[in-house]
């Protein structure tokens, strides 16, 4: 299974650039005596919108970068939605526990190494946003009387009554990157579900908490 790591690193790496990029225009100070200021508009817009025009000179990142990080976070997302929300994560069945007349097993998740339901939390806060996460009430497995995850003398039980089920599988080579600019990008992906059924996928990606992240995502009918 896979433990998410890439998409957090290229927002990293991402946010990098541009606090480099920022550090850089400011850390030497035009001369008054030689230098003019370009001209301005107040309603100037330093995003790009990829539908009308190819044109990414002035985006912070570029239309190839932003696929990758799409990519990547949809495929963080589909491992959320459908191994970590879904119980699918490796357990050992010859050490069960019942607690409030469900049964849990120890995950023993190779190579993830998740040891406790912070763990499982902190996966999810690197993908979607707090908003995002709050109106999918993603946390709410990890609380009232039949959690999906719970922590028992050390160690991370999962729920193995029920779960499992479904995927989402999408053909990124046709992902379109409809705009981007500094804090946000939006695009779409045609994919289909585990019972072949075409979709397609709209998202936006926000920079706002520091990272990209997923803020909102829509999965209709059709392509």
């Amino acid at each position: 299974m896979r433990k998410i790591k890439k998409a957090s690193a290229l927002a990293l790496s991402l946010a990098l650039c541009l606090s480099v990029c920022a550090c850089q225009s400011t850390a030497e100070p035009a001369d008054e005596s030689t230098t003019t200021a370009a001209p301005t508009s107040e309603n100037s817009d330093t995003s790009t919108d990829f539908a009308e025009s190819s044109d990414a000179t002035e985006a912070v990142i570029t239309e190839d970068e932003a696929k990758i990080l799409a990519e990547s976070l949809m495929e963080d997302r589909i491992f959320i939605d459908y191994t970590l929300m879904r119980a699918g994560l490796t357990t050992d069945s010859e050490n069960v526990i019942e607690y409030n007349g469900i049964h849990y097993a120890p995950v023993t998740e190779s190579g993830a190494g998740y040891t406790c339901t912070d763990d499982l939390k902190a996966e999810i806060a690197a993908v979607f946003t707090a908003d995002y996460i709050d109106s999918m009430y993603y946390m709410d497995d990890f609380d009232g009387m039949y959690p999906m995850y719970i922590d028992y003398e050390g160690a991370l039980y999962m729920n193995i009554d029920g779960g499992g089920g479904g995927y989402e599988e999408y053909a990124y080579d046709n992902l379109v990157i409809e705009s981007i600019s500094s804090d946000e990008i939006s695009g779409s992906v045609p994919g289909q579900t585990a019972y072949g059924q075409q979709i397609t996928c709209s998202f936006t990606l926000s920079n706002a908490e520091g990272s990209w992240k997923i803020c909102a995502m829509n999965v209709t009918d059709g392509q």
